[in-house]
């Protein structure tokens, strides 16, 4: 995800409604991979 360390840098921001999808996607990445969410 280098466009979201780009942004991050740039400070650019991002709608709260993608980082919720984004958050989403991340928990369900991680339910994937057997690890548990801290």
């Amino acid at each position: 995800m280098d466009w979201l360390a780009i942004a991050l840098e740039h400070n650019v921001p991002i709608p709260s409604e993608f980082n919720s999808i984004l958050l989403s996607f991340l928990n369900e990445f991680q339910i994937i991979f057997g690890l548990k969410v801290e």
